[in-house]
């Protein structure tokens, strides 16, 4: 897997930054590693927020299945 990234970053580099010099290539790879690394972080969090969202919202959903099975308890507790 890593031998394939690195051949299709090379390529890409290769097609799109022929006129670059190593160290302004060196910066633009830094700076595009840093934003992927930012995107991945921020995919981290999502999800983590999506998790946390959706436990809150099984838990709301308990909580009414419950009220529910205690309304209908009481209706019938007469007949």
């Amino acid at each position: 897997m890593h031998d394939d990234l690195m051949r299709r970053i090379d390529s890409y580099l290769a097609e799109n930054t022929p006129d670059l010099d190593g160290v302004t290539l060196v910066r633009e790879c830094r700076t595009a590693l840093a934003l992927r690394t930012l995107q991945a972080s921020l995919l981290e969090q999502r999800i983590e927020d999506l998790r946390a969202s959706h436990m809150r919202a099984r838990i709301a959903l308990q909580d009414l299945m419950t009220k529910h099975q205690d309304t209908l308890r009481y209706m019938h507790r007469d007949t």
